[in-house]
């Protein structure tokens, strides 16, 4: 068509459908393809008994996507049209694939939830052993702490610094308990020593 309007012919370009083939072929789970042009004209697939119901379907849908139900199957399907060419595409999933592959990431996501506890309450119990076992064995010994056993040394193997203190001021307050008592009975044993050495005084002139 020149400038003025005048019709001087037709430009066909031929593409080999094969091609057209490889750009609709169904991609994933998706079970049909269906490509129109802008008057309604099936560009592809080739129409055939097998897909003629299909085509049917979707030269009758109103919506760009939703659900139809063909064939004893129910589909969700989903169409866009082409700005530039007006071609309309439209893609049919079968609803109990779309289902399935939820199910199957639900299930995932489930098995990834138990490994992410069973890993939690596995740290938390590993945790409060380190921070439980200390106390307990510090608990023991206090237990075992008497009078003729005020020497005790803790070997408690922990890397926590609370522990530590908490152990060095056990063990800072059983040395001070057997110093305290270690210099109460030597000065029982002076004042005992003494009080002798005075009667053997008074004694002595009598004999």
């Amino acid at each position: 068509m020149t400038s003025t309007g005048q019709y001087l012919g037709t430009l066909e370009v031929q593409q080999n459908f094969s091609n057209i083939e490889d750009i609709c072929a169904p991609v994933g789970d998706a079970r049909y393809t269906v490509v129109t042009d802008e008057k309604g004209a099936v560009i592809y697939p080739l129409e055939s008994e097998e897909v003629q119901a299909v085509i049917e379907k979707v030269q009758s849908l109103s919506q760009p996507q939703g659900n139809l139900f063909l064939g004893g199957t129910t589909y969700f399907y989903s169409s866009t049209t082409s700005e530039y060419s007006g071609w309309k595409t439209t893609v049919l999933w079968p609803q109990e694939e779309i289902y399935h592959s939820t199910a199957l990431l639900f299930q995932f996501i489930l098995y990834a939830l138990v490994v992410i506890l069973v890993l939690s309450l596995t740290a938390v119990t590993i945790i409060s052993q380190n921070l439980t076992t200390p106390l307990r064995k510090l608990r023991q010994s206090i237990e075992a702490t008497d009078a003729d056993r005020l020497d005790l040394s803790l070997e408690l193997e922990n890397n926590d610094d609370e522990i530590q203190l908490l152990q060095q001021a056990f063990e800072g307050m059983l040395a001070r308990i057997d110093l305290s008592i270690q210099q109460r009975t030597q000065m029982q044993e002076e004042e005992t020593k003494a009080r002798l050495l005075a009667l053997q005084s008074q004694m002595n002139p009598h004999f």
